[in-house]
């Protein structure tokens, strides 16, 4: 598993350094108007940077606190569904901040669309967490 683990360190510092280029180099309006493709950017790479980086944090979380009461089958390898629980919920999480992003962005983020976000990424974690 610490064979996935190296990539999506690299991964992780790559999209957090592409991430600082677009907050400091593209400018979010042009002319007055909101840059729809600067906006992409500029969640497209945060979204991915978080997401990469609380896996790696779930992942270790996990690892430090969950394992030992769990038992190994032969073929079995805790490891790696523990590092796919943690990358689903890290790219869902990411995925609630860019949805509240755009919420925010177009006007519309006001206390009960937040409830409905995160109750249908509770649903989705408990939807995937069953299967």
């Amino acid at each position: 598993m610490r064979v996935f683990l190296f990539p999506l360190i690299i991964l992780g510092i790559i999209f957090w350094a592409l991430f600082a280029l677009v907050l400091f180099y593209l400018p979010p309006k042009f002319e007055g108007h909101i840059s729809t493709i600067n906006t992409f950017y500029f969640f497209s790479t945060g979204a991915v940077a978080t997401a990469f980086t609380l896996s790696l944090l779930i992942y270790f979380i996990q690892l430090s606190f969950g394992l030992p009461r769990q038992k190994r089958f032969p073929g079995h390898d805790i490891e790696q569904g523990v590092f796919r629980r943690s990358l689903r919920r890290g790219f869902l999480f990411a995925l609630g901040l860019v949805v509240l992003g755009i919420l925010k962005l177009s006007g519309l983020f006001n206390p009960f669309n937040v409830v409905l976000l995160v109750a249908i990424f509770i649903l989705a974690e408990g939807y995937f967490s069953s299967r």
